[in-house]
C-alpha cells in the first residue's frame, strides 16, 4: 500500500507536469496551476517514499482528495480564468485514476494506524476530518481564484480576454 500511494501519486504530479504547456495555451492561470501541483505530487512522492511518517500520510490524502474535487468542479462550473466548464478528457481520467488509486491506499493506512492506535470511531472520524479538509481546500481554491480573475487578466485563456472586457 506504501509503494502503491507513492507511485500513483508520482504518475500523476508526471502527468501534470506533461500537460503543462498545453494548458499553459489555454490559459496561462491553468499552466501555472498544474506546474505548482505536479510538483507538489513529486515532492510528496519522494518525501513520502525516504519517511512516511504520519503527517504526509494526511498531506497526501489531502492533496489528491482537493485534486480530484477541483478536477470535479471544473467539469461542472466554468473553470477559473476561462468562462466556460473544462471537457472531460483521456489524460484528465488517467490523472484521476493514479490520484484516486493514492487516495484510496492512504486512505486505507490511515484507517489501519489509527484502528489499530484508537479504535474504529477515532479511525472513521479522522478519515472524515481529511475528507472535509480535502473538499474545503477545493472549494476555497476555485473560489480563491474566481476572485482573482478581475485582478490578473492576463492569465486568462487568449478567447476569454474579450469576456473579461479587456
Amino acid at each position: 500500500m506504501l509503494a502503491g500511494s507513492t507511485i500513483a501519486m508520482a504518475i500523476a504530479g508526471l502527468f501534470h507536469l506533461w500537460i503543462v504547456p498545453e494548458r499553459w495555451d489555454h490559459a496561462p492561470a491553468h499552466g501555472i496551476f498544474f506546474l505548482f501541483a505536479g510538483s507538489a505530487q513529486l515532492v510528496w512522492a519522494v518525501a513520502f517514499w525516504r519517511k512516511p511518517i504520519v503527517r504526509l500520510y494526511f498531506i497526501g490524502f489531502a492533496l489528491a482528495g482537493w485534486l480530484i474535487v477541483l478536477w470535479a468542479l471544473t467539469r461542472v462550473l466554468p473553470a477559473p480564468f476561462t468562462n466556460v466548464p473544462e471537457e472531460i478528457r483521456l489524460v484528465d481520467l488517467t490523472v484521476k485514476l493514479f490520484e484516486s488509486v493514492s487516495l484510496s491506499c492512504l486512505a486505507y493506512l490511515i484507517y489501519q494506524g489509527f484502528m489499530a492506535d484508537a479504535g474504529g470511531s477515532i479511525a472513521w472520524r479522522t478519515l472524515l476530518l481529511v475528507v472535509v479538509t480535502a473538499l474545503l481546500a477545493a472549494f476555497l481554491t476555485y473560489n480563491l481564484a474566481r476572485a482573482l480573475e478581475p485582478v490578473l487578466p492576463l492569465l486568462h485563456g487568449s478567447a476569454n480576454i474579450q469576456w473579461h472586457g479587456l
